[in-house]
Protein backbone atom coordinates (compact mmCIF):
# COMPACT_ATOMS: atom_id res chain seq x y z
CA UNK A 1 0.00 0.00 0.00
CA UNK A 2 1.11 3.44 -0.16
CA UNK A 3 0.12 6.95 1.17
CA UNK A 4 -0.82 10.25 -0.71
CA UNK A 5 -0.20 13.81 0.52
CA UNK A 6 -4.10 14.05 1.35
CA UNK A 7 -3.63 10.65 3.83
CA UNK A 8 -5.34 9.05 1.16
CA UNK A 9 -4.52 5.15 1.20
CA UNK A 10 -4.16 3.28 -1.84
CA UNK A 11 -3.88 -0.72 -1.50
CA UNK A 12 -3.56 -3.19 -4.08
CA UNK A 13 -5.52 -6.27 -3.53
CA UNK A 14 -6.09 -10.48 -5.44
CA UNK A 15 -9.89 -11.50 -5.03
CA UNK A 16 -10.32 -15.02 -6.34
CA UNK A 17 -13.49 -16.13 -7.39
CA UNK A 18 -13.06 -19.90 -7.04
CA UNK A 19 -15.46 -21.19 -5.03
CA UNK A 20 -14.58 -23.39 -1.95
CA UNK A 21 -16.19 -27.51 -1.23
CA UNK A 22 -17.96 -28.35 1.83
CA UNK A 23 -17.39 -31.54 3.74
CA UNK A 24 -20.74 -32.64 1.33
CA UNK A 25 -18.67 -31.48 -2.03
CA UNK A 26 -21.52 -28.04 -1.97
CA UNK A 27 -19.92 -25.22 -3.36
CA UNK A 28 -19.47 -22.38 -1.18
CA UNK A 29 -19.53 -18.96 -3.08
CA UNK A 30 -16.22 -16.77 -2.12
CA UNK A 31 -16.55 -13.40 -0.44
CA UNK A 32 -14.47 -10.46 -0.95
CA UNK A 33 -15.42 -7.97 1.67
CA UNK A 34 -13.30 -5.02 3.44
CA UNK A 35 -14.03 -4.73 7.01
CA UNK A 36 -12.29 -1.59 9.73
CA UNK A 37 -13.06 -2.50 13.24
CA UNK A 38 -15.34 -5.28 12.56
CA UNK A 39 -17.11 -3.27 10.11
CA UNK A 40 -18.16 -3.62 6.57
CA UNK A 41 -16.62 -0.69 5.02
CA UNK A 42 -17.39 -2.28 1.63
CA UNK A 43 -19.85 -4.30 -0.52
CA UNK A 44 -19.18 -7.68 -1.65
CA UNK A 45 -15.72 -7.35 -4.43
CA UNK A 46 -15.23 -10.28 -6.87
CA UNK A 47 -13.85 -10.62 -9.83
CA UNK A 48 -16.25 -12.33 -12.52
CA UNK A 49 -13.38 -14.34 -14.12
CA UNK A 50 -10.20 -15.72 -12.20
CA UNK A 51 -7.59 -14.58 -14.37
CA UNK A 52 -9.11 -10.63 -13.61
CA UNK A 53 -9.02 -10.75 -9.97
CA UNK A 54 -6.48 -7.76 -8.93
CA UNK A 55 -7.46 -4.89 -7.79
CA UNK A 56 -6.20 -1.31 -6.80
CA UNK A 57 -8.83 0.38 -4.08
CA UNK A 58 -8.48 3.58 -2.56
CA UNK A 59 -9.62 4.78 0.81
CA UNK A 60 -9.71 8.39 2.44
CA UNK A 61 -8.38 9.02 6.08
CA UNK A 62 -11.31 7.85 7.92
CA UNK A 63 -11.15 4.46 5.61
CA UNK A 64 -14.12 5.67 3.78
CA UNK A 65 -13.83 3.60 0.40
CA UNK A 66 -13.51 6.28 -2.46
CA UNK A 67 -13.22 3.37 -5.34
CA UNK A 68 -12.37 0.01 -6.78
CA UNK A 69 -10.28 -0.28 -9.88
CA UNK A 70 -9.90 -3.09 -11.68
CA UNK A 71 -6.13 -3.61 -13.06
CA UNK A 72 -6.47 -6.39 -15.98
CA UNK A 73 -9.08 -6.33 -18.26
CA UNK A 74 -8.67 -8.87 -20.76
CA UNK A 75 -6.22 -12.05 -22.03
CA UNK A 76 -6.15 -12.16 -25.68
CA UNK A 77 -4.85 -16.19 -25.82
CA UNK A 78 -7.33 -18.48 -24.34
CA UNK A 79 -4.79 -21.34 -24.27
CA UNK A 80 -3.20 -19.62 -21.37
CA UNK A 81 -3.41 -22.11 -18.24
CA UNK A 82 -2.94 -19.15 -15.44
CA UNK A 83 -2.34 -15.33 -15.07
CA UNK A 84 -0.49 -13.76 -12.20
CA UNK A 85 0.48 -10.57 -11.96
CA UNK A 86 2.59 -9.82 -8.39
CA UNK A 87 3.26 -6.42 -7.25
CA UNK A 88 6.48 -5.33 -4.94
CA UNK A 89 6.80 -2.16 -4.60
CA UNK A 90 4.10 0.78 -4.36
CA UNK A 91 5.07 4.72 -4.14
CA UNK A 92 3.37 8.03 -4.52
CA UNK A 93 5.36 11.25 -5.48
CA UNK A 94 3.98 15.19 -4.61
CA UNK A 95 1.09 15.06 -6.91
CA UNK A 96 -0.41 12.33 -6.10
CA UNK A 97 0.80 9.71 -8.79
CA UNK A 98 1.40 6.13 -8.06
CA UNK A 99 4.36 4.05 -9.23
CA UNK A 100 3.76 -0.23 -8.62
CA UNK A 101 6.60 -2.22 -9.85
CA UNK A 102 6.35 -6.11 -10.12
CA UNK A 103 6.11 -8.92 -12.52
CA UNK A 104 3.72 -10.75 -15.13
CA UNK A 105 3.46 -14.74 -15.31
CA UNK A 106 1.71 -16.91 -17.69
CA UNK A 107 1.76 -20.59 -17.33
CA UNK A 108 0.26 -22.62 -20.07
CA UNK A 109 -0.31 -26.31 -19.42
CA UNK A 110 0.75 -28.65 -22.54
CA UNK A 111 -0.91 -25.80 -25.20
CA UNK A 112 1.60 -23.82 -27.49
CA UNK A 113 0.65 -19.99 -26.87
CA UNK A 114 -1.04 -17.85 -29.28
CA UNK A 115 1.64 -15.37 -30.06
CA UNK A 116 2.58 -12.48 -29.45
CA UNK A 117 0.06 -12.52 -26.07
CA UNK A 118 -1.52 -9.19 -24.62
CA UNK A 119 -2.29 -8.99 -21.95
CA UNK A 120 -4.51 -5.89 -21.58
CA UNK A 121 -4.49 -3.84 -18.68
CA UNK A 122 -7.08 -1.01 -17.53
CA UNK A 123 -7.26 2.32 -19.69
CA UNK A 124 -6.19 0.79 -23.15
CA UNK A 125 -2.43 -0.43 -21.50
CA UNK A 126 -0.96 -2.89 -22.66
CA UNK A 127 1.83 -5.71 -21.93
CA UNK A 128 2.87 -7.73 -24.44
CA UNK A 129 4.42 -11.28 -24.80
CA UNK A 130 6.83 -12.67 -28.03
CA UNK A 131 8.66 -15.04 -27.13
CA UNK A 132 7.78 -18.61 -27.44
CA UNK A 133 9.08 -21.52 -25.17
CA UNK A 134 7.83 -24.95 -24.32
CA UNK A 135 9.77 -27.52 -21.79
CA UNK A 136 10.30 -31.51 -22.09
CA UNK A 137 7.58 -31.52 -19.71
CA UNK A 138 4.93 -29.56 -21.69
CA UNK A 139 4.77 -26.39 -19.46
CA UNK A 140 5.76 -22.81 -20.48
CA UNK A 141 6.16 -20.09 -17.99
CA UNK A 142 6.52 -16.88 -19.11
CA UNK A 143 7.37 -13.87 -16.74
CA UNK A 144 8.01 -10.52 -17.18
CA UNK A 145 8.45 -7.10 -15.37
CA UNK A 146 6.91 -4.05 -15.36
CA UNK A 147 6.64 -0.53 -14.19
CA UNK A 148 3.53 1.33 -14.41
CA UNK A 149 2.27 5.15 -13.33
CA UNK A 150 -1.15 5.84 -12.12
CA UNK A 151 -2.74 9.04 -11.08
CA UNK A 152 -4.88 9.15 -7.79
CA UNK A 153 -7.91 8.58 -9.65
CA UNK A 154 -6.84 5.04 -10.26
CA UNK A 155 -6.21 6.00 -13.99
CA UNK A 156 -3.38 4.28 -15.80
CA UNK A 157 -1.22 6.73 -17.24
CA UNK A 158 1.63 4.52 -19.05
CA UNK A 159 2.87 0.76 -18.42
CA UNK A 160 6.62 -0.32 -19.44
CA UNK A 161 7.69 -3.81 -19.31
CA UNK A 162 10.64 -6.16 -20.54
CA UNK A 163 11.00 -7.88 -23.47
CA UNK A 164 12.26 -11.84 -22.85
CA UNK A 165 13.52 -13.72 -25.44
CA UNK A 166 14.77 -17.80 -25.29
CA UNK A 167 13.26 -21.08 -22.98
CA UNK A 168 15.07 -19.83 -19.84
CA UNK A 169 13.39 -16.39 -20.29
CA UNK A 170 12.42 -14.81 -17.35
CA UNK A 171 12.51 -10.80 -15.27
CA UNK A 172 11.24 -9.06 -12.42
CA UNK A 173 11.56 -5.95 -11.00
CA UNK A 174 11.24 -5.48 -7.12
CA UNK A 175 12.15 -2.31 -5.48
CA UNK A 176 10.97 0.90 -6.27
CA UNK A 177 12.79 4.35 -5.49
CA UNK A 178 11.16 7.68 -6.89
CA UNK A 179 13.58 10.44 -7.01
CA UNK A 180 11.84 13.60 -7.86
CA UNK A 181 14.64 15.68 -7.76
CA UNK A 182 16.53 13.75 -10.78
CA UNK A 183 12.63 12.72 -12.22
CA UNK A 184 13.80 9.26 -11.87
CA UNK A 185 12.51 6.36 -10.81
CA UNK A 186 14.77 3.47 -9.92
CA UNK A 187 13.64 -0.36 -9.59
CA UNK A 188 15.63 -3.19 -9.06
CA UNK A 189 15.29 -6.64 -10.44
CA UNK A 190 16.74 -9.39 -12.61
CA UNK A 191 17.04 -9.92 -16.02
CA UNK A 192 18.46 -12.67 -18.51
CA UNK A 193 21.86 -11.56 -19.91
CA UNK A 194 23.30 -12.83 -23.48
CA UNK A 195 26.15 -15.53 -22.60
CA UNK A 196 27.75 -17.25 -25.08
CA UNK A 197 26.44 -20.89 -23.60
CA UNK A 198 22.82 -19.19 -24.39
CA UNK A 199 23.05 -16.68 -26.89
CA UNK A 200 19.40 -16.63 -27.75
CA UNK A 201 18.18 -16.69 -23.70
CA UNK A 202 17.87 -12.72 -23.06
CA UNK A 203 15.91 -9.74 -21.64
CA UNK A 204 15.64 -6.37 -23.19
CA UNK A 205 14.79 -3.06 -21.89
CA UNK A 206 13.54 0.23 -23.27
CA UNK A 207 13.26 -0.64 -27.35
CA UNK A 208 16.49 -2.76 -28.18
CA UNK A 209 18.78 -2.38 -24.89
CA UNK A 210 19.62 -6.35 -24.48
CA UNK A 211 20.84 -6.63 -21.10
CA UNK A 212 24.52 -8.25 -21.08
CA UNK A 213 26.55 -8.94 -18.30
CA UNK A 214 30.02 -8.21 -18.60
CA UNK A 215 31.70 -10.78 -15.69
CA UNK A 216 34.30 -12.38 -18.24
CA UNK A 217 35.47 -14.85 -15.00
CA UNK A 218 34.78 -18.23 -14.15
CA UNK A 219 31.74 -19.74 -14.71
CA UNK A 220 30.99 -16.56 -17.11
CA UNK A 221 29.17 -18.83 -19.89
CA UNK A 222 26.44 -19.78 -17.21
CA UNK A 223 25.12 -16.84 -15.93
CA UNK A 224 21.31 -17.23 -16.12
CA UNK A 225 20.22 -14.38 -14.24
CA UNK A 226 21.81 -11.26 -13.00
CA UNK A 227 20.24 -8.53 -10.80
CA UNK A 228 20.11 -4.81 -12.55
CA UNK A 229 19.08 -1.54 -11.77
CA UNK A 230 16.83 0.43 -14.47
CA UNK A 231 16.28 3.76 -14.69
CA UNK A 232 13.26 5.35 -16.11
CA UNK A 233 11.82 9.38 -16.12
CA UNK A 234 8.45 10.14 -13.96
CA UNK A 235 7.26 10.02 -17.98
CA UNK A 236 8.05 6.40 -18.69
CA UNK A 237 10.65 6.75 -20.69
CA UNK A 238 13.71 4.38 -20.17
CA UNK A 239 17.62 5.75 -19.70
CA UNK A 240 19.67 3.30 -18.57
CA UNK A 241 20.27 -0.17 -16.69
CA UNK A 242 23.43 -1.09 -14.62
CA UNK A 243 24.46 -4.94 -12.98
CA UNK A 244 27.37 -5.12 -11.05
CA UNK A 245 30.07 -7.02 -12.76
CA UNK A 246 29.72 -10.29 -11.16
CA UNK A 247 29.21 -13.61 -11.76
CA UNK A 248 26.29 -14.28 -9.90
CA UNK A 249 24.40 -11.40 -6.99
CA UNK A 250 21.33 -9.56 -5.51
CA UNK A 251 20.45 -6.21 -5.09
CA UNK A 252 17.17 -5.25 -3.45
CA UNK A 253 15.93 -2.05 -2.37
CA UNK A 254 17.66 1.39 -2.90
CA UNK A 255 18.50 4.87 -0.95
CA UNK A 256 19.95 8.31 -2.73
CA UNK A 257 21.77 11.04 -1.14
CA UNK A 258 24.00 13.17 -2.64
CA UNK A 259 23.17 12.45 -6.21
CA UNK A 260 24.46 8.86 -5.28
CA UNK A 261 22.82 5.80 -5.02
CA UNK A 262 23.04 2.99 -2.43
CA UNK A 263 22.16 -0.61 -2.00
CA UNK A 264 22.96 -3.52 -0.42
CA UNK A 265 24.47 -5.93 -2.78
CA UNK A 266 25.46 -10.05 -2.44
CA UNK A 267 27.42 -11.64 -4.55
CA UNK A 268 29.10 -14.31 -5.70
CA UNK A 269 32.49 -16.08 -4.00
CA UNK A 270 34.54 -15.37 -7.03
CA UNK A 271 34.39 -11.81 -6.28
CA UNK A 272 33.11 -8.51 -7.07
CA UNK A 273 34.71 -6.12 -9.61
CA UNK A 274 34.18 -2.52 -9.09
CA UNK A 275 37.09 -0.27 -11.24
CA UNK A 276 40.79 -1.45 -11.22
CA UNK A 277 39.55 -3.24 -7.50
CA UNK A 278 38.53 -7.21 -6.92
CA UNK A 279 36.17 -7.95 -3.42
CA UNK A 280 36.76 -11.01 -2.47
CA UNK A 281 34.53 -12.56 0.24
CA UNK A 282 35.82 -12.26 3.41
CA UNK A 283 35.52 -15.42 4.31
CA UNK A 284 37.60 -18.52 2.47
CA UNK A 285 37.33 -22.03 2.65
CA UNK A 286 39.77 -24.17 2.57
CA UNK A 287 40.21 -25.72 -1.24
CA UNK A 288 38.63 -28.81 -2.35
CA UNK A 289 35.51 -27.79 1.02
CA UNK A 290 32.50 -28.93 -0.23
CA UNK A 291 28.23 -28.25 0.22
CA UNK A 292 28.99 -24.53 1.46
CA UNK A 293 29.41 -21.85 -0.67
CA UNK A 294 30.36 -18.59 0.40
CA UNK A 295 29.49 -14.60 -1.37
CA UNK A 296 30.63 -11.16 -0.49
CA UNK A 297 28.36 -8.73 1.05
CA UNK A 298 28.52 -5.11 1.26
CA UNK A 299 26.66 -1.13 0.62
CA UNK A 300 27.42 -0.40 -2.73
CA UNK A 301 27.48 3.09 -4.81
CA UNK A 302 26.35 4.18 -8.25
CA UNK A 303 26.17 7.62 -10.05
CA UNK A 304 23.42 8.46 -11.41
CA UNK A 305 24.36 7.28 -14.99
CA UNK A 306 24.27 3.27 -13.03
CA UNK A 307 28.31 3.50 -12.73
CA UNK A 308 29.27 1.41 -9.76
CA UNK A 309 31.91 4.22 -8.03
CA UNK A 310 32.23 1.99 -4.40
CA UNK A 311 32.14 -0.87 -2.45
CA UNK A 312 32.16 -0.50 1.13
CA UNK A 313 32.60 -4.27 2.14
CA UNK A 314 30.63 -5.84 5.19
CA UNK A 315 33.36 -7.97 6.54
CA UNK A 316 30.91 -11.32 7.93
CA UNK A 317 30.53 -14.73 7.07
CA UNK A 318 28.31 -13.60 4.24
CA UNK A 319 27.35 -17.43 2.93
CA UNK A 320 25.37 -17.81 0.11
CA UNK A 321 21.98 -18.04 1.46
CA UNK A 322 22.84 -14.28 3.06
CA UNK A 323 19.80 -11.71 1.28
CA UNK A 324 19.51 -7.75 1.12
CA UNK A 325 16.01 -6.77 1.47
CA UNK A 326 15.66 -2.92 1.79
CA UNK A 327 18.17 -0.02 2.34
CA UNK A 328 17.39 3.22 3.87
CA UNK A 329 19.61 6.87 4.75
CA UNK A 330 18.87 9.25 6.69
CA UNK A 331 19.35 13.40 6.45
CA UNK A 332 22.80 12.29 8.45
CA UNK A 333 24.32 10.31 5.62
CA UNK A 334 24.06 7.19 8.40
CA UNK A 335 22.84 4.04 6.07
CA UNK A 336 20.77 1.09 7.48
CA UNK A 337 20.15 -2.15 5.35
CA UNK A 338 18.19 -5.18 6.48
CA UNK A 339 18.01 -8.63 5.24
CA UNK A 340 18.87 -12.26 6.42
Amino acid sequence: FTIDNQHNYYILARMDNNGQQDTLGNIIPQKMVFKCNGEDITDTIMPEDSKYRYRLLKFDQDFNLQYTKPLLVNLSDTACYSLEMFFYDMTCDSDNNIYISGSVSLTYDGAEPNLPVDVELADNSHIYFNNSAIDEYGTAIYCQAFIMKLNSDGEILWVKHTKNYGVASASEFYSLLLDEESNNVYVTGYALPVTPLFPSNYTILGDNDTVVNNYNGENAMFLLRTYIIACYDTDGNYKWYSCPNTYGCVIDGLATFNNKLYGAVKWSDYGLICGDSIYMPSMQLPAGTSGVRIGGYGICEWDQQGNMTGVNQIYCKAQDKTLPHDTRINSLGEIYTAGR
